[in-house]
């Protein structure tokens, strides 16, 4: 009779020959590849060191600058702010300004002043890349960008006063082409009476207005993303000719983008900023994991440490089977 063995199901398997162990080295070298790359990105990208914000922001004045009345500097990744008032008028100044991933916002009160405020907000992203999540033959892609405009305008005083609104987004760079930037300008008045240019009461501006913007972009190709907000706005003052103007202009969180679909991209299309923080069309602070479709770096890192815990249990098995071969009954 012909003896037969049977194998414990406890028991691990001898390896078999050669090609297991170089295999199971396959397996560790891929795994500590994928958790080297995934924690070198993750830390590239989360780190607020790993690289300088490209976001300002300025206030000041048109004119009337003297000792203490002009301020101007630039702020960065935020926002700065300014508050005057003048000794002995009674008139006061506030400039806002910010500049973020999430957007731009600027904003300018100015009661009988005559120094017309100014606040300008910038977004300058030099290193924005689109590229194909699958292979593909095509080099171009046509996107869209834009955001929500939202604020008001108000006005008060019995004098003169206005302003003017200039906002501006588009792509830049030897691989834009076609280009239609996203803008707004537009200024903001009094109502006049016909004849003698008297200031009339005049009601709330207020703008709610969705601004697009498209470009054809080469695929893998570095391109910049800039993006303005410029508010300018002023009252007469108490010795103007029809008596002081007020005017208020809030658009502290007005120009808005899509944390979670910065641009408006083709199926199959991605983009990825290192200084915006953009991941797969994704501002990552703000907008959580990327899908599983396009594994972000901790996706990438877990994967990886996944792999080498999985690898690294197996080993002393296989060991201890070659080491220890079962006896035959």
């Amino acid at each position: 009779m012909m003896s037969t063995t049977r194998s414990n199901p406890g028991e691990a398997m001898p390896a078999s020959s050669p090609t297991r162990a170089a295999s199971r080295r396959a397996v560790v070298i891929g795994g500590r590849c994928l958790a080297a790359a995934g924690l070198a990105v993750h830390l590239a990208l989360a780190s607020p060191a790993a690289v300088a914000l490209p976001f300002t922001a300025a206030v000041g004045i048109l004119s009337g600058r003297g000792p203490g009345e002009t301020v101007e500097f630039p702020a960065v990744a935020e926002a700065e702010q300014i508050l005057v008032t003048q000794p002995g008028t009674g008139a006061t100044r506030n400039m806002y300004a910010r500049a973020s991933s999430l957007g731009l916002g600027v904003r300018v009160i100015d009661e009988f002043t005559a120094t017309v405020p100014e606040a300008e907000a910038i977004i300058d992203i030099p290193d924005l890349v689109f590229s194909s999540l699958f292979p593909t033959v095509e080099t171009h892609a046509v996107v869209g960008f834009g955001g929500l405009l939202d604020g008001v305008v108000t006005f008060g005083g019995t004098g003169n006063a206005g302003g003017v609104l200039v906002v501006s987004a588009t792509l830049l760079g030897t691989g834009v082409s076609a280009a239609s930037p996203a803008s707004y300008n537009a200024t903001f008045a009094k109502d006049r009476e016909a004849g003698t240019a008297r200031p009339l009461p005049t009601g709330p501006v207020v703008v709610h207005e969705q601004l697009t913007g498209s470009a054809q972009v080469e695929l893998g190709r570095p391109v910049q993303f800039a993006a303005s907000m410029f508010l300018r706005a002023g009252g007469d003052s108490a010795f103007g000719f029809f008596g002081p103007g007020v005017i208020s202009a809030l658009f502290d969180n007005s120009f808005e983008f899509d944390p979670l679909a910065f641009f408006d991209l083709p199926d199959g299309i991605t983009a990825n900023s290192a200084s915006l923080g953009l991941v797969d069309n994704r501002l990552i602070a703000f907008a959580g994991p990327v899908s599983a479709a396009a594994p972000g770096p901790a996706a990438l890192l877990c994967l990886g440490l996944v792999v080498l815990a999985w690898a690294g249990g197996r080993r002393p098995s296989a060991c201890r089977a070659v080491a220890e071969p079962r006896p035959a009954r």
